[in-house]
């Protein structure tokens, strides 16, 4: 077991909380992203630190993909990411679905609030094609690991 299994052991330490950075989020498209390969190699550096081998993960993601959000730091630095896919269950348009896919952040702003700033940007966006819709949409993830 770690502290994180026991956050409520009075002998585990609290995660210390650093300031949120200041991100600039941008929206890209998913075919803008497979034809991007410096983006591309950008997010296999950021997840790097978090998996043995990250390639494959990245490819089914990166193929899937229909929005990607990324957030830069001041100096314009990967920050983070978060990759999602807009769909609909059945045909003639039906249940509109985002699968809420793959995400990550740099290693020194792990806990930062950085990855949050960029879910909460996506249920944002997601909002508003609810509200074009004119319906709900169903939000659906799974684990990476």
């Amino acid at each position: 077991m770690t502290c994180s299994d026991l956050l409520d052991d009075p002998a585990c330490p609290a995660p210390v909380p650093r300031p949120a950075p200041t991100l600039d989020i941008e929206l890209i498209a998913g075919d803008t992203l497979r034809r991007d390969a410096w983006l591309r190699t950008e997010l296999a550096l950021i997840a790097a630190p978090s998996y043995d081998d990250a390639s494959a993960i990245l490819a089914r993601e990166v193929a899937d993909c229909t929005h990607l959000y990324i957030g830069r730091d001041p100096d314009g630095l990967l920050a983070g990411f978060f990759m999602t896919r807009r769909d609909y269950l059945g045909a003639d348009a039906g249940l509109p679905l985002v699968h809420l896919g793959w995400s990550a952040t740099r290693d020194d702003l792990k806990n930062s609030g950085a990855t949050m700033a960029l879910f909460e940007r996506c249920i944002r966006d997601v909002q508003r094609w609810e509200q074009q819709l004119g319906r709900r949409a169903l939000l659906w993830s799974t684990t990476a690991s």
